[in-house]
């Protein structure tokens, strides 16, 4: 009697510790059984079931099929191929799928079981539950955010690319037509030195470095080159960015070669008519003096006689 007393209270100290470990984890822990006629029954299930998913371990217990309804139609047959494949290969089972609780709400369960086969034959899990909503939300919210940012940078008319690690990841429409290639896709894991020359990657390099010290930058003029060979000038900005979780540059390019263009032909035009007021200047104070000439010839013919000295008075005012 004594020894059968010790054994009850062992064991009833043992679910005890069970149950104070599983009310700390961050999710409900599960013995499963899969019988040989591939039937399912949970001899045991915390509470963290109800605590983190709304869903009652009794009734678990009771009936596993409670549990597999729960399951989102979607994931149901994703999570029977995983269970499927670790009894094949009895590896450990981790797989994400969607349950809905009593009170309505859906939520993303992580369930990760290790199988092993018992004595009798049959193959027993002893696995965890993870409630990972919030981590899923986020993932969402962070998968959304980056394509309205990709969209963003696509609708821009200006040029726009990111490098990350020095080679060009992400480069939109505008960065294509600007550097002379068909599609966005032809510059993706070039550098940047291949599309600038030697000075002008000096400069880029010497921005970047001031950029990484946290300096804000503001635009500066830079030749890039397009793919023919050609130059096209432009008002360039970087900015520090994340790309997939790593640090990464963003460079965006404004064409000003049209701007440059009239700007060199306003000049010229401005140097043609200084020209043209110099020597509208120097004409005018040449005829002044002309004039004074001619004066000056027209008052000493009246005091001259003589054919001769007539014919060159005459000859000087022509």
């Amino acid at each position: 009697l004594v020894a059968v007393f010790r054994e009850i209270t062992d064991t009833d100290n043992n679910w005890n510790l069970i149950e104070g470990v599983a009310s700390n984890l961050p999710g409900p822990i599960f013995r499963r059984i899969q019988h040989s006629d591939g039937t399912l029954q949970f001899t045991y299930v915390s509470d963290g079931l109800k605590r983190f998913f709304d869903l009652d371990p009794d009734a678990v217990k009771a009936d596993p099929d409670y549990l597999i309804r729960s399951i989102h139609p979607d994931d149901l047959q994703g999570w029977r191929d995983a269970i499927e494949k670790a009894v094949e290969t009895m590896t450990p089972h981790d797989h994400q799928m969607r349950v809905t609780g009593e009170d309505g709400q859906t939520r993303w369960m992580r369930a990760i079981a290790r199988p092993h086969r018992a004595d009798n034959g049959v193959i027993v899990w002893d696995g965890l539950a993870l409630d990972i909503t919030g981590q899923k939300r986020a993932e969402t919210e962070r998968r959304e955010s980056a394509e309205q940012f990709k969209n963003l940078l696509e609708a821009a008319p200006d040029a726009v690319w990111i490098t990350a690690g020095d080679f060009i990841v992400y480069a939109n429409t505008a960065a294509a037509r600007m550097l002379g290639v068909d599609d966005p896709s032809d510059l993706i894991g070039k550098t940047n030195a291949g599309i600038t020359d030697s000075d002008a990657m000096e400069e880029i390099s010497h921005q970047q470095s001031r950029l990484r010290r946290g300096e804000r930058l503001p635009p500066f003029e830079i030749r890039w080159r397009r793919q023919d060979g050609s130059d096209v000038d432009t008002d360039t900005s970087v900015i520090g960015v994340s790309w997939n979780g790593q640090p990464a540059i963003l460079t965006i390019a404004r064409d000003i070669t049209a701007r440059k263009e009239r700007e060199a032909q306003l000049r010229q035009a401005q140097k043609m008519e200084a020209i043209g007021q110099l020597t509208g200047g120097v004409a005018h104070d040449f005829n002044n003096l002309l004039a004074v000439l001619l004066m000056d010839l027209e008052q000493l013919s009246d005091g001259q006689t003589g054919d001769e000295t007539e014919q060159l008075l005459e000859e000087a005012q022509d």
